[in-house]
């Protein structure tokens, strides 16, 4: 089993890969004219924000499971 510290660990190395595709989407869809790319560009840095926020849930929800 892991423990809180390595799971709590883990996740803040998944935010940091999240925001950092986030990042590079976003980088992508301001370079980019085609507007079918930006719009998926734009879906995919959408996905990333929601995948960010549930982290940060879970983040949160081991925090709470700590105390």
């Amino acid at each position: 089993m892991i423990s809180k510290e390595d799971a709590k660990n883990y996740l803040k190395k998944m935010l940091q890969i999240e925001i950092g595709m986030y990042n590079g989407y976003k980088d992508l869809d301001l370079k980019v004219k085609d507007p079918e790319f930006k719009t998926i560009f734009q879906k995919l840095m959408k996905d990333e924000t929601e995948h960010a926020e549930l982290v940060r849930k879970l983040m949160d929800l081991l925090d709470k499971s700590v105390k």
